[in-house]
């Protein structure tokens, strides 16, 4: 029997957890994407080796870089061929939504995967968001969650308790073999993602003139591209500051960024989980976050990897300062990578995946749902 997973489109962090899963398993995994790549997206996604991948004809209303609504008629009609007994989800537009309804109809199993915070969601304020949530939940036989702020939420509109199993980010590459120290990293800050208003560039640049003020010119590398590049840079060429712009890298660029910086800046305003936390950490670069991210939640500041603090310059310019006061400082959240990295490694989140199939599918047969606890902790992998 085949799974079909129905997604705006493939990411390589995406692609690598369900190509895991695939080849553990044996999984007939079939992915319809609305999009082969979303606007706003420079990364490129390996040839699938272990899914079956077909993009959908459709249209799409790209309401910024992250959202996105989709409308594929011919979702219905794929479905159909397909004949999956599970099909899962990963948002709510009028395209996931028909998979979501005709799942339930036909007495599939019906999974979401979803990442968010309650304040994070649109469903908190919007009522169209809330409808459309409220409807599809209910009728889910599983949840995989991101994180616990995202079971929460998803139970909060409606999803059985103990159907959520958290399944965490991965991130799409291993960690480097060979890391460096302290010394052998000659750039005190990076940021890395869109230079936009929601990404907070101009905050960034506000923390790195207050700390030009107070006596601390730092050298810092900027890595993706976006509106605010131009103004970015035209302040830190003010300010004094040594700035290296790289533009849109992949996968070895971004891993040489994180290995060449002391310390991430991520000053997002709003992130419904923020990758950078991870990869930042499989790199051993600390983290500066602000707590508008799940992944500040529940790695940077869960695990200790950096720290958190409100989007406040003076508080930032003081938290960077400690953090790169000394060796011995910045090595302390150094080392406590390797606890985040045994949670959030790739074995770990197959493994949830696998469970949360699973559990699907035995709602489904009508078998009652393992304990909340059970399904905190993933085990070792099994066949689905």
């Amino acid at each position: 029997m085949s799974i079909a997973l129905v997604t705006g489109s493939l990411a390589p962090y995406t692609n690598r957890l369900y190509e895991a899963y695939s080849r553990a398993y044996g999984a007939d995994l079939r992915v319809l994407q609305c999009a082969k790549v979303e606007p706003g997206r420079k990364w490129t996604v390996p040839k699938p080796q272990h899914l079956s991948v077909k993009t959908l004809r459709g249209m799409a209303v790209n309401k910024s870089e992250v959202s996105h609504v989709y409308v594929n008629p011919g979702i219905l009609s794929a479905l159909a061929r397909l004949r999956p007994d599970t099909v899962i989800i990963d948002s709510f537009s009028p395209t996931m939504i028909a998979a979501g309804l005709y799942a339930s109809a036909n007495g599939l199993s019906l999974g979401m995967l979803i990442e968010g915070a309650r304040d994070l969601d649109p469903g908190e304020h919007s009522w169209l968001h809330a409808k459309a949530r409220r409807l599809i939940a209910p009728r889910a036989t599983f949840g995989i969650c991101t994180s616990h702020c995202a079971r929460e939420m998803m139970e909060s509109w409606g999803l059985q308790p103990g159907r959520g199993v958290i399944v965490r980010h991965c991130g799409s590459w291993d960690a480097p073999k060979v890391l460096r120290g302290f010394d052998e990293r000659p750039f005190d800050l990076m940021i890395c993602g869109t230079l936009n208003a929601n990404k907070n560039a101009m905050f960034f640049a506000d923390v790195v003139e207050r700390l030009g003020v107070e006596g601390f010119k730092p050298k810092v590398r900027i890595v993706g591209d976006g509106p605010l590049r131009a103004t970015l840079t035209e302040r830190l060429a003010a300010a004094g500051v040594t700035a290296q712009f790289d533009g849109h890298q992949q996968q070895d660029g971004i891993i040489e960024a994180y290995l060449s910086s002391k310390l991430m800046l991520f000053p997002t305003r709003s992130d419904t989980w923020g990758l950078v936390a991870n990869e930042a950490m499989l790199c051993g670069t600390p983290v500066l976050a602000s707590p508008h991210a799940v992944s500040s939640r529940e790695l940077v500041a869960g695990y200790g990897t950096g720290l958190v603090r409100e989007l406040d310059v003076g508080l930032w310019a003081k938290a960077a300062r400690e953090m790169l006061a000394s060796k011995e400082v910045w090595q302390s959240f150094f080392k406590r990578r390797e606890e985040a990295m045994a949670t959030f490694g790739i074995d770990n989140a197959v493994a949830g995946l696998a469970k949360a199939i699973e559990i699907g599918r035995a709602g489904r047969r009508g078998q009652r749902p393992q304990s909340d606890a059970t399904n905190s902790q993933v085990g070792t992998a099994s066949s689905p």
